[in-house]
């Protein structure tokens, strides 16, 4: 007789169960966040060590190497930590691509461990954890941001570790944690000034949540004594140079280039720039702040997002000057989104459809983030698929390619014209040629790449090069480089066209004739201060 299939089918069913229980138990004990957040961080760091060397030097890295060569407490535009920093990097690590880019790298991988930290703080959990790190690892401004060195990859770490020492001092970590918040604050507005703007949007929401407590002691303001010391030398060097920077936004705020954002274009570049995908995340953690039983004690950091919007609608700054508070908002939105989710069974099918919404809307968007594709292939890319090439941000003419990607391509190229025009005249004139360039990257460049074709430095009345002067350069000889150089040419005794510089990706701006002036009908240094151009795009 035929035994029964009952017992046998019983038997597979349980091995089934018992299989699933030590896959489950395996999963818990080796997938924890702690897992999740590193594996996102290291992600993050191999996207941007395959692009590392893509294109080519951007405009801003060309200006911070010459600024690394003028040290000083402050600069037009900038404070000065991101010239000392460059100049750390100069002195260890050289200045190839790599080595310029590898710190902005790292800066974004303890941004995502940073992220993972703050959905712990939350109590998110291996959910949570991944959908806030894969939103930073994956966010296109971010991948921007810590591609290049420049300011905007560090503030990202200002903003976010003077948030994350609140949420700890709200879950009842020491007091004395205040000092380390103002040696942040302090550093980030050496970084990049917008700290401050974070600063007073944070102490402003302090005074509306329970967290006002904190002003009747005495660790928040050493804080602020700390970062005010930590300010005081760019503070010292502005004062001392009769505030160039305030002159500076004034300029640019009073140049027809610059377009003022509607607050409804503000709000829509930002979900544009952060990935429209994300948006459920970030604007999730924005309600959960403000309104959720779990999630308002952390009340404080909704509300400084909120006054950092309308400090910048007010201030008409750009709509990027906000994005270095986005961070904070996907942590507390994954973790919204978790609770919801396992609140009700049913909905566990929510997840795989946010982490697989986030990875092929990260995935398409990369490509326009980072210089992973050859350059003309990325163009052909974009034609084919009519996107726009960039997220406006100054009324400019364009080129084919968008803004950010074109600030790295022309440079070398139009440092050799140069070396052109240079070496054609005799050795004797060239002994006493200075080379005029229009802004401040063609300058730049110019430093960083004329020292292969033995050019000398370059001269430029935009930003703070106008501030380093003319090199001892009287003007007998000046190559003229740029478009807005009419003052120099209307003051040229003998001007002719040297040489016609174009690149098929530059700016249009950056293409044209360079002219040769020889006999100033004043010194350079006379004409100097009517060279002078702070409020430049570009």
């Amino acid at each position: 007789m035929a035994s029964s299939p009952v017992p046998a089918l019983r038997n597979f069913v349980q091995r089934s169960r018992n299989h699933r229980q030590a896959t489950a138990a395996i999963f818990r004990r080796w997938i924890t966040p702690v897992a999740i957040t590193v594996f996102f961080a290291a992600l993050k760091l191999l996207l941007h060590l395959v692009a590392i060397c893509g294109y080519g030097y951007y405009r801003d890295e060309l200006y911070h190497l010459a600024e690394a060569e003028h040290l000083s407490w402050g600069y037009v535009e900038l404070p000065p930590l991101i010239a000392f920093l460059t100049k750390l990097i100069r002195l260890t690590l050289g200045d190839s691509l790599f080595a310029i880019r590898i710190v902005p790298a790292i800066a974004g991988v303890l941004l995502v461990l940073l992220t993972g930290a703050f959905v712990r703080q939350f109590g998110g959990g291996r959910f949570a954890t991944a959908v806030g790190c894969l939103s930073v690892t994956m966010c296109p401004l971010f991948l921007v941001w810590n591609h290049l060195l420049w300011p905007l990859a560090f503030e990202l770490l200002f903003w976010m570790g003077c948030a994350y020492i609140m949420v700890r001092i709200i879950d009842g970590a020491s007091p004395r944690l205040w000092l380390l918040f103002g040696v942040l604050a302090g550093l980030g507005i050496e970084n990049k000034h917008t700290m401050l703007l974070f600063g007073f949007a944070m102490a402003s929401a302090m005074l509306l949540t329970p967290e006002r407590r904190h002003f009747t002691q005495p660790w928040l303001w050493l804080a602020g004594l700390i970062a005010l010391l930590l300010f005081l030398p760019n503070l010292w060097w502005q004062l001392h140079n009769g505030w160039p920077t305030l002159e500076f936004v004034r300029a640019r705020q009073q140049n027809p280039k610059v377009p003022v954002a509607t607050p409804l274009e503000f709000f829509g570049l930002q979900v544009i720039g952060l990935n429209p995908a994300t948006f459920l995340v970030w604007s999730a953690g924005l309600v959960w702040l403000l309104v959720s039983r779990t999630g308002k004690r952390y009340r404080v950091l909704g509300l400084t997002y909120i006054f950092t919007f309308l400090i910048l609608l007010l201030l008409q700054g750009k709509f990027y000057y906000l994005i270095s508070a986005y961070p904070m908002l996907m942590a507390a939105g994954a973790c919204a989104r978790e609770r919801f989710i396992e609140q009700r069974p049913s909905r566990g099918w929510m997840k795989w459809e946010t982490m697989s919404v986030l990875v092929v809307a990260g995935i398409l968007s990369a490509p326009f983030a980072l210089p992973l594709l050859p350059i003309d292939t990325y163009v052909h890319l974009t034609r084919v698929l009519h996107l726009p090439r960039e997220i406006p941000t100054e009324s400019v003419r364009r080129g084919v390619v968008q803004e950010y990607y074109v600030d790295m391509l022309p440079w070398e190229s139009m440092t050799a014209t140069v070396a052109q025009v240079f070496h054609r005249l005799p050795p004797e004139e060239q002994s006493r040629t200075g080379i005029l360039t229009a802004d401040f990257a063609e300058a730049a460049a110019i430093d960083f790449f004329g020292r292969r074709y033995g050019l000398p430095k370059a001269m430029s009345g935009n930003l703070s090069y106008w501030l380093w002067g003319t090199n001892g350069f009287s003007g007998d000889t000046l190559i003229l480089v740029g478009e807005n150089i009419q003052v120099a040419a209307s003051n040229c005794r003998q001007l002719e066209k040297a040489a016609d510089f174009y690149h098929p990706y530059a700016m249009p701006y950056e293409n044209g004739p360079m002219y040769l002036c020889r006999g100033l009908k004043e010194p350079l240094p006379v004409l100097w201060p009517r060279l002078k151009n702070w409020g430049s795009v570009y």
